[in-house]
């Protein structure tokens, strides 16, 4: 995992970061089963897609992603 975002140490959201969009991270996906009501994201360099897995866990390229930070 490579981030984690808290708020008074709650976890809110669990940011995986790949280099492409082929499959889900495990340890994103562990994460995700076990704490269920945190938003799961897997940003990736190359891929094109805005996806959501039947898990809750959203793919999308890493453009759309900091486009939500400006």
């Amino acid at each position: 995992m490579d981030f984690v975002i808290l708020e008074e140490d709650v976890p809110l959201r669990f940011i995986e970061c790949k280099t492409s969009q082929r499959g889900q991270s495990r340890s994103l996906r562990y994460l995700k089963k076990r704490f269920p009501q945190v938003e799961a994201i897997q940003v990736n360099r190359t891929g094109k897609e805005d996806l959501l897995d039947r898990d809750g866990i959203r793919s999308l390229p890493a453009h759309k992603f900091l486009a939500g930070f400006v």
